[in-house]
């Protein structure tokens, strides 16, 4: 018995051993490949475009030195616990199975899902995080093994190893359980509604006469899905400018085209769907697993040029999943363990982001917050600083345009593509509205940043992107809105946009309201359908029907 007892203890502290070493090993590996993966990559970086959004070498450099260092420590701790005598045998020989595994997984889990390559901003910092904890461990193993030997022996250290084992409980228990029950949510309309395609909070407080976003944190009032009273219904599509960033409900164009529109028909509609920092994919997929649903007659297709040609956010990397009846946008690297495992796949990590925002929503009605206190959704900048954001997203304006551009334009054809089918499968009328960039439509503006850039204005052509944008209009028989010269003519009487924003002020909104309400007016009293083709308003003034 005593012998067997022996046999055991031996056989235990001998997997405790070669565990320990396999784990230290490994964690060099993984240092030494990433270490000579990112400097490999970051000596192959040349300069590029705003677009291509180029990594920042000196971070990725660092980085790789780090995973060096890392990788000769924890190498040579290897070397040494395989040393009968050493610190750092004895340091493995008093650690268990258990607890080796119980913080090798979970750092093993974050050193693969943010490996940073391809490149991902949030990923380089996480990197950079688990890269420094590896580095500090291997140093103290090596320098300094008797203190992590007393550090395991207070109570902090056993305080933590509870705190990680009910973290890890919670996350999985959690997350089988949400899953077995996503069905049941999503019926039940538990988080707002069986189908939320934005992250918007719902009942927030909004500038205007509403006072409050709707249940699905649109901005706008709640809209029943039933067409039987409603003669005509509009759908505005769009980001922040449709959205309405900077100015109040009411004056934003899809609160001024519905006001003009009922002037002769009563129960017509616009609903705005926009919503601020999304691109044309993700609204794409907005208006096909939600917009269509409400039966509109005519989907307003707001494309702001400024941004929604370089989408420096890699909408065309994420995918919608949904979560109880909601959809979120994750984004994909192409390393297969993030795309699979990552958190924001979890659906444990979307119910606790969802419960933390309608529990602000519940602590400000505590406060009780006045409508007064809502944001405008304005940035505060220096102009010195727009002229930097532009210099950022302006490549779209080269007349010799880069490669970048030229795949994006492609990929920028295809999502309104899709558009198209989407509307007219369900038998309603595409609008593509171009809604003009700032630097388009304000001279002065336009020298500044030319100046500040140094180049010639030859090399710019800033009307490219209308022109190729009503080309396609044309050509795939959808009727396209082109609101430059409105907007060119309109810019001497009123500042059109914020001085150092992009986003439309009040009388931005109107322009575009007078801009689109002939045709929307046209196609609400049934006078004629839409004839295909671009269609250039004369200017930002209001034309008014004329009385029967």
């Amino acid at each position: 018995m005593r012998l067997s007892r022996c046999s055991r203890t031996v056989v235990r502290q001998s997997c405790v051993l070669w565990s320990g070493v396999v784990l230290i090993a490994a964690a060099a590996l993984y240092g030494a490949v990433t270490a000579a993966d990112l400097l490999w990559y970051a000596s192959a970086a040349r300069p590029a475009t705003a677009l291509a959004d180029p990594p920042r070498v000196q971070k990725l450099f660092w980085l790789g030195l780090l995973l060096s260092a890392a990788a000769v420590a924890a190498a040579w701790v290897a070397l040494l616990v395989l040393k009968a005598g050493t610190p750092q045998q004895r340091l493995v020989r008093e650690s268990s199975l258990a607890t080796q595994w119980l913080w090798g997984l979970p750092m093993t889990y974050m050193l693969l899902v943010y490996y940073p390559l391809p490149l991902h901003a949030h990923h380089t910092e996480k990197a950079l995080l688990a890269s420094i904890a590896l580095l500090t461990w291997s140093l103290l193993a090596l320098m300094r093994p008797h203190a992590l030997s007393s550090l395991k022996r207070i109570r902090l250290s056993a305080a933590g190893r509870i705190l990680l084992i009910n973290a890890l409980v919670f996350i999985v228990a959690g997350e089988l359980t949400l899953r077995t029950m996503d069905s049941t949510l999503a019926s039940q309309g538990f988080f707002g509604g069986k189908q939320t395609p934005a992250h918007l909070k719902p009942h927030m407080a909004v500038l205007g006469s509403i006072g409050r976003s709707n249940s699905q944190g649109f901005r706008d009032r709640e809209r029943a899905v039933e067409r039987s009273p409603i003669r005509f219904r509009a759908l505005a599509v769009g980001d922040s400018q449709t959205y309405g960033a900077g100015v109040t409900y009411d004056e934003t164009f899809s609160a001024l085209l519905e006001s003009r529109l009922r002037e002769t028909e009563p129960t017509a509609e616009v609903l705005n769907l926009g919503v601020p920092g999304w691109e044309p994919p993700e609204e794409l997929h907005l208006l096909q697993v939600y917009g269509m649903q409400f039966q509109p007659d005519v989907v307003l297709m707001n494309f702001y040029v400024g941004n929604d040609i370089i989408r420096r956010r890699g909408a065309y990397w994420e995918q919608p999943i949904v979560v109880a009846g909601q959809s979120y946008y994750v984004h994909a690297t192409g390393n297969r363990i993030h795309d699979l495992l990552s958190p924001d796949r979890w659906f444990l990590y979307h119910h606790v982001n969802y419960v933390i925002r309608l529990g602000s929503l519940s602590f400000n009605r505590w406060r009780r917050t006045s409508v007064q206190e809502a944001d405008h959704g304005i940035t505060l900048r220096t102009r010195q600083g727009y002229l930097q954001e532009l210099d950022e997203r302006t490549d779209i304006y080269l007349a010799d345009e880069p490669e970048e551009i030229r795949l994006q334009w492609d990929k920028t054809r295809q999502i309104l593509a899709g558009f198209k089918r989407a509307v007219e499968e369900r038998g309603a009328t595409l609008i593509l509205v171009l809604v003009p960039d700032h630097v388009q439509v304000d001279r002065r503006l336009r020298e500044e940043f030319l100046a500040a850039r140094a180049e010639t204005p030859g090399r710019f052509d800033f009307e490219l992107p209308q022109r190729r944008l009503k080309q396609w209009g044309q050509a795939q028989g959808v009727t396209t809105v082109d609101l430059l010269p409105a907007f060119r003519d309109a810019t001497l009487e009123a500042p059109l946009y914020f001085e150092t924003d992009l986003h439309l002020t009040v009388a931005g909104h109107r322009c575009v309201t007078n801009g689109l309400w002939s045709l929307l007016h046209t196609l609400s009293v049934g006078k004629a359908q839409a004839v295909a083709g671009s269609l250039v308003p004369d200017s930002c003034r209001p034309v008014w029907p004329k009385t029967p």
